[in-house]
């Protein structure tokens, strides 16, 4: 009798731009196919974004484009990052403005509704940033290192967006 393996079950597949950059072998001992390759044009980012997620979609998707990690096939988990970036930077400016607690209609102090959108847009934009290799953890084997086409402000990015300075 063979086991055939739940959909779901176990580590998500890496894309192989990380594992390119990890310089992991497959469990045949053969190299990983090389990284695939970079875009031509940057990407626009979609017309939805607004100030402070239009701002980080300008932040981000440069130094993922360089790194070979982002495609324009991953606009929409962009998008994601971006919108929940927003949505925390709204949350928290309201946050400051009237505090972690408000009155409700019967003057009972509740938790303030932003605290909890802020959460949740955290909670969302995590999930995200790991599918890109963007927390501590999901990059500690990554090697960024410069490819012979890429300009030394390329090197640059690279070295900053991996903590390598």
């Amino acid at each position: 009798m063979t086991k055939t393996r739940r959909p779901g079950a176990g580590r998500k597949p890496k894309p192989a731009a990380l594992r390119h950059l990890e310089g992991a072998r497959s469990r045949s001992g053969a190299a990983n196919p090389p990284a695939p390759p970079k875009p031509t044009q940057p990407m626009k980012p979609p017309t939805f974004l607004k100030g402070s997620a239009r701002a980080e979609w300008m932040r981000l998707v440069p130094l993922l484009t360089e790194c070979g990690l982002a495609t324009e096939l991953d606009r929409a988990a962009l998008a994601t990052i971006c919108t929940a970036w927003g949505r925390i930077v709204e949350c928290e400016k309201k946050i400051h403005d009237h505090g972690l607690m408000i009155l409700s209609p019967k003057k009972h102090p509740i938790p303030s509704p932003y605290l909890a959108i802020a959460n949740k847009a955290r909670e969302e934009m995590m999930r995200a940033l790991c599918e890109f290799g963007m927390t501590p953890s999901s990059r500690t084997k990554i090697e960024a290192t410069p490819t012979p086409e890429m300009s030394s402000s390329d090197a640059a990015s690279n070295a900053r967006f991996f903590g390598r300075t």
